[in-house]
């Protein structure tokens, strides 16, 4: 596991904590609406502002100053960007990240 944990706000305010990808999974088959991710290790972080379920992602690493963007258009697409990050710290490379 790469990241100590990532944290999950559901659309009606409640927020979860996940400490590796099995717990996100656990979080993500909920009957639930989510509105944020938010995952940091030291300089590298991933967050995401979600509707309904599709959203923006923005991975960004401090040390180096890279800044990339990605949008998820589904579920499986939050659940498979979110995973990947919280277990390797990497963007997900099935995606084309925009560079900001």
């Amino acid at each position: 596991m790469f990241c100590v944990g990532a944290r999950i706000t559901f659309g009606d305010g409640r927020v979860a904590a996940a400490r590796n990808a099995g717990e996100l999974e656990k979080i993500f088959g909920m009957t639930s609406e989510f509105s944020a991710i938010s995952c940091f290790a030291d300089s590298i972080g991933l967050e995401a502002e979600l509707s309904g379920n599709s959203g923006e992602f923005r991975y960004e690493n401090r040390d180096n100053g890279e800044k990339f963007s990605v949008n998820a258009n589904s579920l499986d697409d939050v659940k498979k960007i979110s995973t990947h990050f919280l277990s390797t710290g990497e963007r997900c490379p099935d995606y084309e990240w925009n560079e900001q």
